[in-house]
């Protein structure tokens, strides 16, 4: 039998209990995912320093995962963000470039 394994990142918006689960999702053959769901149980304290909110579970024999759910709203909040930042590159890059001096030197 083949210890396949399927690692996701995910990004699953469950609009009914108004949250959007972002973390990493893995799925093996019950062992595997066991021998994993050890591995970042054992690491939990030091996970936790750099993800304070990630919940490390099994969620049935198949799949374990490492995430935390994010209030919808937040969602939203940083896409309007994001979107709005995105059409400032796009109103303004090209009147920089239009209009920067040729000696200035310029990363894009």
């Amino acid at each position: 039998m083949t210890r396949a394994l399927l690692v996701i990142a995910m990004t699953w918006i469950r609009a009914q209990l108004q949250v959007i689960e972002l973390g990493l999702h893995f799925e093996s053959q019950p062992l595997t995912n066991l021998q994993l769901l050890g591995a970042f149980r054992a690491r939990e304290k030091a996970i936790a320093r750099r993800l304070q909110t990630a919940r490390v579970e099994e969620w049935d024999r198949r799949w374990a995962r490492v995430w935390e759910p994010l209030p919808l709203a937040t969602l939203d909040a940083a896409f309007q963000r994001a979107t709005l930042l995105a059409r400032y590159v796009r109103v303004l890059e090209p009147i920089l470039e239009a209009e920067l001096p040729a000696d200035v030197r310029w990363s894009q």
